[in-house]
């Protein structure tokens, strides 16, 4: 196996920075996905036996969504990630089967994470949104 040079090993510290920062938004994407089931946990009995679903507003699913495509983001991240270790390693890496530059993966880490990124802090202001704005049903 290939062992980086100290101009090498930098690198890889900053690879494992940036996963340990995509894990904390893949865990905040997958907690505000649920938020607001348990923000409507007593609204449900305050509702006369309504279903939590008819009290979803579009911010919830446009929400879901975004903050969906932000744990996929951070999920492809993750296999970009791996590919560029491999890449940065042993100078040779594919993608599905196809062979690839660093270029090519230093692109994809970065849209991945700036797409996870951004779905998070809208999904997470969706979320906000409709906790902020929602009135009980009467």
């Amino acid at each position: 196996m290939f062992n980086p040079g100290p101009d090498e090993r930098w690198k890889l510290e900053v690879n494992d920075r940036y996963q340990r920062a995509v894990a904390t938004v893949i865990t905040l994407s997958t907690a505000s996905l649920v938020a607001p089931i348990v923000f409507l946990k007593d609204a449900v009995v305050l509702g006369e036996g309504k279903s939590i679903v008819s009290l979803l507003d579009s911010s919830v699913y446009v929400g879901g969504v975004l903050l969906g495509l932000s744990i996929v983001s951070g999920v492809l991240y993750y296999y970009f990630s791996a590919k560029w270790v491999k890449m940065a390693l042993v100078k040779t890496a594919d993608v599905f089967w196809f062979s690839t530059d660093e270029g090519f993966l230093e692109f994809a880490l970065d849209a991945t994470y700036f797409v996870m990124m951004v779905g998070f802090l809208a999904g997470a202001a969706f979320m906000l949104r409709f906790m902020a704005t929602y009135v009980t049903p009467k």
